[in-house]
């Protein structure tokens, strides 16, 4: 019992890191997806996502119309053009890479962690929905609960709105704590008072 007792002692000492790690991990996500989204394969990677989507299709001029034209060819990618496809993925992009900067920042100003916290979540949502929405998510004859390679893809995004939450909520308090509004200051989260405290 006394060793379970150290061990449980020294794991629990992982918690002061593991808000850091959650907030690095969100930031490395981001930053390189976000990236990702100004390379032409993936621009036309999240066509059948948002083709799907009361969310997304709007954002294209003719999201039904993309299954004939997956292949990359000349005649495809001026139909991605005109599709608007380019477009919408570098915004998505620029938004990813804008959310990543709000949580990286969020270490020295705790409101923009908080707000950027929120809106990751949120982000989470949306791409949460695209399992219900898109067509090949789940295996073909078997149906739910047996998700394809493209659902389990996007049940990841359950850690991705878990973890804005967690962002935002210990960024909300940190917020709180700094400006008077909490009496009691939690424990440091990441263990260097000019980073975290």
């Amino acid at each position: 019992m006394r060793l379970n007792q150290q061990i449980a002692q020294k794991i629990s000492q992982f918690k002061d890191r593991a808000f850091w790690c959650v907030r690095l991990s969100l930031f490395v996500i981001l930053a390189w997806m976000g990236s990702l989204k100004f390379v032409d394969y993936e621009a036309r990677g999240i066509v059948p996502l948002l083709a799907h989507s009361p969310l997304g299709k709007w954002l294209y001029h003719h999201a039904q119309s993309y299954q004939e034209h997956t292949k990359d060819t000349p005649e495809n990618r001026a139909w991605h053009q005109q599709n608007k496809t380019y477009q919408v993925s570098y915004a998505i992009g620029a938004l990813e890479l804008f959310l990543a900067f709000l949580l990286l920042l969020g270490l020295w100003f705790p409101l923009s962690g908080m707000v950027g916290g929120v809106l990751v979540a949120g982000m989470g949502l949306v791409t949460l929905s695209f399992i219900i929405t898109t067509p090949g998510i789940w295996m073909p004859h078997l149906g739910f609960p047996y998700l394809s390679g493209g659902g389990q893809s996007l049940l990841k995004d359950l850690l991705l709105f878990s973890g804005g939450f967690l962002v935002a909520g210990l960024d909300a308090q940190r917020w709180l704590e700094r400006n008077g509004f909490l009496s009691a200051p939690t424990q440091n989260t990441c263990g260097k008072k000019g980073c975290c405290g």
